[in-house]
C-alpha cells in the first residue's frame, strides 16, 4: 500500500542516519499498514498513555457518569451501568416480552436526554412505535389492535406521544443480512448520535456461512460486539433462551440457556 511504502522509505533514511530505535519503529508501522491496522482505532499505547486513558475512565466515572449509562431498571441499574464497548444480554423465551423489554428500556434512556438507537431484525417499526404509544400514554395498545380501543382515547394517546420529542432513532432491517445491521448500527452513531444501540435480535440475523448454527452465531456475535467497540458505544442485544422443559419450567435462566449463543456466555457484562 502507499503508507506502507512511505514507511520503508522512511525507515531506510532512518537506518542511514544511525537512528536504530527509529527504524524499528518504522518497520513495525509498516507491519501495521501491510495489515490494514488503524492507529486510531486499534492503538498502542505507551505506559503513559496507558495510565492516561484509565485515569480519563476514572474521572468519567466520578463526574456524573457521563460515559456510563443507566438501562432503565432499578433493579438492574443499582449494580450495573453500561460502559462504552461492553455488550449487555437481554435472554428469554419466544413471546416472554424481550422487544418490550427493550422499547421500555430505550424510552427511559431517550427521556433522560441519551440519544438510543434500535435496530430490528424482526419487528416492524410500527410494532416498536406502538409499545412506545402504550408506555408513554398509557393506553392499552393489544386493544387497539384488535380495534376493541375506543377511537378518541387512541386519538388522544397518538397525539401525546407524537409530541414527545424523544432523541431516539429506529432502523428496520428487512434483509437480516448482517453487514446491514453493522451499517445500519454505525449509521445510528455517526449520523444520528446515538450514545448506546439496541439489536432485536441474534438469532434472526442472517449469519455468515459456517459449519453449524454455533458457529454462525458466534462470527455474528463477534462481528457486533467488534462494530460496537468500534463505534465506542454500549451494545444491547435481545437473545433467545432454548426452550425450557416441563420439568424446568421453575427455573431461573442462566447464560448457558442462551440459544446458540456462540461464545456469548464468555463475553456477555449482564444478562
Amino acid at each position: 500500500t502507499r503508507r506502507a511504502r512511505a514507511k520503508v522509505v522512511e525507515a531506510s533514511l532512518r537506518l542511514e542516519r544511525g537512528d536504530l530505535p527509529g527504524a524499528r519503529e518504522s518497520a513495525a508501522q509498516i507491519s501495521a499498514a501491510l495489515a490494514d491496522v488503524n492507529d486510531r482505532v486499534d492503538p498502542i499505547y505507551d505506559f503513559k498513555g496507558l495510565v492516561q486513558r484509565t485515569t480519563d475512565a476514572l474521572v468519567d466515572a466520578r463526574t456524573a457518569g457521563s460515559r456510563l449509562i443507566a438501562l432503565g431498571l432499578p433493579t438492574i441499574d443499582r449494580y450495573y451501568l453500561a460502559s462504552p464497548g461492553t455488550l449487555t444480554v437481554v435472554g428469554a423465551p419466544t413471546n416472554v416480552g424481550k422487544t418490550s423489554f427493550l422499547m421500555t428500556s430505550a424510552l427511559s434512556m431517550a427521556a433522560r436526554g441519551i440519544p438510543v438507537g434500535i435496530v430490528s431484525v424482526e419487528d416492524p417499526a410500527e410494532d416498536f412505535g406502538a409499545k412506545a404509544v402504550g408506555a408513554l400514554a398509557n393506553v392499552p395498545i393489544s386493544e387497539a389492535w384488535q380495534g376493541r380501543l375506543n377511537e378518541d382515547v387512541l386519538d388522544r394517546a397518538l397525539i401525546h406521544t407524537a409530541q414527545r420529542a424523544l432523541p431516539l432513532h429506529f432502523a428496520e432491517i428487512k434483509s437480516r443480512r448482517i453487514d446491514s445491521v453493522l451499517a445500519r448500527m454505525e449509521q445510528l452513531v455517526r449520523g444520528h448520535g446515538a450514545r448506546i444501540l439496541l439489536v432485536d435480535y441474534l438469532q434472526a440475523i442472517a449469519h455468515r456461512d459456517g459449519k453449524d448454527a454455533r458457529e454462525r452465531t458466534e462470527r455474528t456475535l463477534e462481528e457486533l460486539i467488534g462494530c460496537a467497540g468500534r463505534l465506542d458505544v454500549p451494545l444491547v442485544l435481545a437473545s433467545q433462551l432454548s426452550r425450557i422443559g416441563k420439568m424446568e419450567q421453575r427455573k431461573e435462566p442462566t447464560l448457558s440457556d442462551l440459544k446458540e449463543s456462540g461464545a456469548i456466555e464468555n463475553r456477555v457484562r449482564f444478562a
